[in-house]
């Protein structure tokens, strides 16, 4: 189970990333803005985004290294 938690949480923020480092949105506009409120926003855009193909190749990805951690461990 940890590894699956482990996995799916490293996945998700890597297909998180370029959301993260893209500009554009409302808040970028916003003069009086500061850099918390910029990152929160960036933050929360960034795991809201897409976030039903990011679980599931989140949730693959992490089902499988699962499985091969598991057939590792009970082979030898």
């Amino acid at each position: 189970m940890k590894v699956f938690l482990i996995t799916f949480a490293a996945v998700y923020l890597i297909l998180s990333l370029p959301a993260f480092l893209t500009a554009g949105y409302v808040i970028d506009w916003i003069p009086e803005a500061g850099l918390w409120q910029k990152v929160r926003a960036y933050t929360a855009e960034g795991f809201a985004a897409g976030a039903i193909w990011k679980t599931a190749v989140a949730s693959l990805a992490a089902l499988m290294l699962s499985i091969r951690s598991w057939e590792r461990r009970t082979i030898r």
